[in-house]
C-alpha cells in the first residue's frame, strides 16, 4: 500500500510567500477551479494545470 507524504500540506511554519499569495488569492479570486464555466474558475482551471507542470519541471527537463 502506497504512502502519499504531502510536506507542503503538513510543513510549519510556511515561508512568508506562501502566506502572501494564500492571501492575496482569498481576497481577490476564491474560487474552485474546473467547478464552473465562469471566466475566473477557467483561469483558476488554467493556473491549477500550470502549477502541476511546473512542479514535474524538475523530473522533466533535468534529466
Amino acid at each position: 500500500m502506497p504512502i502519499y507524504l504531502d510536506n507542503a500540506a503538513t510543513s510549519f511554519p510556511k515561508p512568508e510567500v506562501v502566506y502572501r499569495a494564500s492571501d492575496e488569492f482569498m481576497r481577490k479570486v476564491d474560487v474552485n477551479a474546473g467547478r464552473g464555466a465562469y471566466r475566473q474558475a477557467l483561469e483558476a482551471g488554467v493556473g491549477c494545470s500550470f502549477m502541476k507542470e511546473l512542479r514535474n519541471w524538475p523530473r522533466i527537463y533535468l534529466k
